[in-house]
């Protein structure tokens, strides 16, 4: 790489490790070499703490492996396109489990469990623990499970300095529905009760998103997905909708900045709870 060519031969060996250990693919030969002349300059190592605002208590998230190279990552590793690719992945994923309840209401029978090969077709339920699905999934807890999935889109969207965690999710939906009855807190309450979490649900969007990525970490359909949509020939209908949605994600998508850690998966995934291994 051109950019790389005045940096030390000790600097590009630290870059090396960095990118090892963080698993991420070298597409951007500018953010590489800002990376390069950060490391020259500051050296690698956990920076300083940054307070991470929370609904529930303060918390300090340390400065990860510097490897930002926006200069406004998110404790210095979750970039403002990675965040909103998950919040893009993680709506759509809370539409899927809808979508099938509206489609398969045959399947959906209050008080009888779902039939096994409907269980092991869907990419959610993929993610909830073994033991739970061998004890039988129920409407109750699809319902519930999807109410996990909107309240991450929820602090992805409206929370920027906060991470999805089992603690932030389970606290946002203490404080409350902004209504005076919240019609979704049983369904909640039977999923947790029979044995649902929240890392279920970050562990599927952490899976989406590396999948969906930039090559060669995963096949990009993402970014294929916000410039693949033509507008109808006329407005309304559900294509319509589709393009307005995509176009308006376009928009949001090319004023970020891109950033090194648009694909840094293994990070973002700690500081959320998550396994690194998806």
């Amino acid at each position: 790489m051109d950019a790389l060519g005045e940096i030390p031969q000790s600097v590009l060996e630290k870059l090396s490790e960095v990118l090892t250990e963080l698993h991420v693919p070298v597409t951007d030969p500018d953010s590489v070499a800002a990376l390069a002349r950060r490391i020259q300059v500051q050296g690698v190592g956990p920076g300083p703490a940054q307070s991470v605002e929370s609904p529930n208590a303060s918390t300090v998230v340390p400065n990860a492996l510097g490897t930002c190279t926006c200069g406004s990552c998110t404790a210095g590793v979750f970039s403002h396109r990675l965040r909103l690719t998950m919040a893009d992945l993680v709506t759509v994923l809370a539409d899927c489990i809808a979508n099938v309840m509206e489609g398969a209401t045959e399947d959906f029978v209050t008080f009888t469990s779902l039939q096994p090969d409907l269980v092991l077709q869907d990419l959610p339920l993929r993610f909830v623990d073994t033991d739970v699905r061998a004890s039988g999934i129920f409407k109750s807890f699809y319902r519930g499970y999807r109410q996990i999935f909107v309240m991450i889109a929820w602090l992805l969207r409206n929370q920027p300095s906060i991470f999805p965690t089992e603690e932030t999710v389970k606290a946002r939906f203490a404080q409350g529905s902004q209504y005076r009855v919240d019609f979704q807190q049983r369904y909640r309450d039977f999923f947790f009760a029979h044995g649902g979490n929240v890392h279920d649900a970050l562990q599927c969007l952490l899976h989406q998103a590396r999948r969906m990525s930039e090559q060669p970490l995963g096949d990009g359909a993402f970014e294929r997905s916000i410039y693949a949509y033509s507008p109808p020939s006329a407005p309304g209908g559900n294509r319509w909708s589709l393009w307005e949605n995509r176009a308006h994600l376009r928009e949001e998508w090319e004023v970020l900045p891109r950033c090194f850690n648009d694909t840094a998966y293994d990070g973002v995934s700690g500081l959320m709870g998550a396994s690194q291994s998806i």
